[in-house]
Parts: C-alpha cells; sequence; structure tokens
C-alpha cells in the first residue's frame, strides 16, 4: 500500500484492497480481507481423516466453509458505469 501512495493512488479512493488471510497485521493496517475459520477447517479435516483411516468411504469429500468479510479501510464503495454508488 506504501508503495501505491508513492505513485499517488489513495486507498481506498482510487484502488480498493483486499487481502485473504485476515492475520493481526492485517488488522493493524486497516486492510480490508476475507477470514476463514481454521478452526473450523481443522474439524472438518480431521473428521474426513479419521473417516478415510476407519476405512469408511466419504459421501461428499468436499466442504464449503463459508469466510467472513471483514471489512475495514482499505475498500472504497462501489459505483456503477453511471458514477453513482450501487447497493
Amino acid at each position: 500500500m506504501a508503495k501505491l501512495a508513492s505513485f499517488g493512488i489513495r486507498i481506498p479512493q482510487d484502488l480498493s484492497v483486499i487481502g485473504f488471510d485476515d492475520s493481526d497485521v492485517a488488522a493493524a493496517v486497516n486492510l480490508t480481507t476475507v477470514h476463514q475459520d481454521p478452526v473450523e477447517m481443522s474439524r472438518v479435516a480431521a473428521t474426513k481423516a479419521l473417516a478415510l483411516m476407519r476405512g469408511e468411504a466419504l459421501t461428499d469429500p468436499h466442504s464449503i466453509i463459508r469466510p467472513i468479510l471483514m471489512l475495514r479501510g482499505t475498500t472504497g464503495g462501489m459505483v456503477g458505469a453511471n458514477g453513482k454508488a450501487r447497493t
């Protein structure tokens, strides 16, 4: 973000920036990011691994763990082609 600022690009007025780990650093620099629950990911993985070790077939080998968008200071409002904010 500092590099963008050195080129005169303002965040979020000119460019929105989003991360994908929701680390403590992201929170410290007020970065909008996507949070995925590592405890839930571990629980799902362990459940599937234990089932496989027991010789069970996985009825659904894929799992969806819903992410959470952590809105912070690096994203602006959405603007449509007409220049007006979209909701």
